[in-house]
């Protein structure tokens, strides 16, 4: 197998997540915690932080009533875990609503199979301040 080959692989069969994130999710809210690894999943299959990702899939992908997605998702909203884009065409008409997901790893983890990154967000805040990329 050649070294791009590995190096794909890899990217499409692990989720990486710095120790101090999770914990950092879970002591705001397990709900939250769930909710962002959700987001993780499908940024993943979407291949990007920046999904497309409406309240009615997350529900149904998580058999959540609307009350507690929301809460979770506010929880995340207000510690930086995700943000909402509103693309709009030239009339202003929306066209579509997009969450960026924050504190995705955007590095190898300093393997030696490769030295190219593909940066997937950026950080702020608490996650940021700690170095948990």
């Amino acid at each position: 197998m050649e070294r791009q080959e590995i190096i794909n692989e890899f990217e499409n069969e692990v989720i990486i997540l710095n120790f101090i994130t999770v914990v950092r999710l879970f002591e705001l809210n397990a709900d939250a915690a769930t909710l962002y690894l959700f987001y993780v999943k499908n940024a993943k299959i979407q291949k990007t932080n920046k999904i497309y990702a409406v309240n009615k899939f997350a529900m149904s992908g998580l058999s959540w009533g609307k009350i507690r997605l929301l809460k979770a998702k506010k929880i995340l909203k207000d510690n930086g875990f995700i943000s909402k884009i509103i693309r709009k065409d030239d009339k202003g008409t929306i066209i579509g609503h997009y969450l960026v997901i924050h504190y995705l790893n955007n590095e190898k983890l300093g393997l030696s199979i490769g030295s190219e990154t593909h940066p997937v967000g950026s950080s702020t805040g608490w996650v940021s301040a700690h170095k948990c990329l």
